[in-house]
């Protein structure tokens, strides 16, 4: 869904439909770089989790189109820092599936791409995986534009030592295996119901009680005058 300024300033608002269009359009893209640099299931759940609930609380804070592009794939990379999994702990690692398995040229393009500095994956995949700019990787990577070209660079070149002339086949295949950890529709609908329903029922609740706690503070006020004033 489009990102537009009356979709933020209802978002700023704490509208819950304005929330969960913005949860629906970015949930995917988190999923996918999330899976992508942890490597496991778990750890990338975790990471999720994390971003999904902050961006509830995040919102309020949102004025132009392009802030929530900005703020999700930053504050996903930076979560993936805190969660990922060792390549030398990895079991199955997801950007390896089931197509994959036997493939051993691309296994160990993968296990290639494990061993890279943490930066010069995030601009693999940021690159190759999620297509962004050099200015787009920069702010997700918490960089300069220059630094995140040189980030990438570094690690294309490693990898094209390692394939040589398959490597364009590789990074295909890399790009191809990282857009299928994109969760479907139904999953995302249900995630971000579940999300919201964290962030506004105490919300909801806090409301429905206010006029509860009004009488009561009134009751027990009016008991108190009575005991002291009228009672004796």
């Amino acid at each position: 869904m489009p990102i537009t300024n009356e979709l933020l300033r209802r978002a700023r608002r704490k509208k819950r439909t304005a929330a969960a269009d913005i949860l629906r359009t970015y949930y995917p893209a988190v999923c996918r770089v999330a899976r992508g640099l942890c490597g496991e299931e778990r750890a990338a759940r975790q990471v999720v989790q994390n971003v999904m609930a902050r961006s509830l609380r995040a919102m309020r804070k949102w004025r132009e189109e392009t802030a929530p592009d900005r703020w999700y794939y930053h504050h996903t990379i930076g979560a993936c820092r805190e969660h990922a999994v060792p390549a030398a702990e990895l079991r199955e690692d997801l950007l390896v599936g089931p197509q994959h398995v036997n493939d051993a040229m691309y296994v160990a393009f993968v296990r290639t791409l494990r061993s890279l500095p943490f930066q010069q994956r995030e601009a693999i995949l940021l690159h190759h995986g999620e297509r962004l700019s050099a200015r787009q990787m920069g702010i997700a990577m918490d960089s300069s534009v220059d630094a995140a070209a040189a980030h990438l660079r570094q690690a294309t070149q490693t990898l094209q030592m390692m394939a040589g002339a398959q490597c364009p086949e590789l990074f295909s295949q890399l790009s191809a295996a990282h857009g299928a950890l994109t969760p479907p529709i139904d999953a995302v609908r249900i995630a971000v119901a579940r999300h919201l329903r964290r962030y506004f029922w105490p919300r909801r609740l806090a409301k429905a009680l206010r006029p509860v706690i009004v009488i009561v503070v009134v009751a027990v006020a009016a008991w108190w005058i009575w005991r002291k004033y009228i009672y004796h």
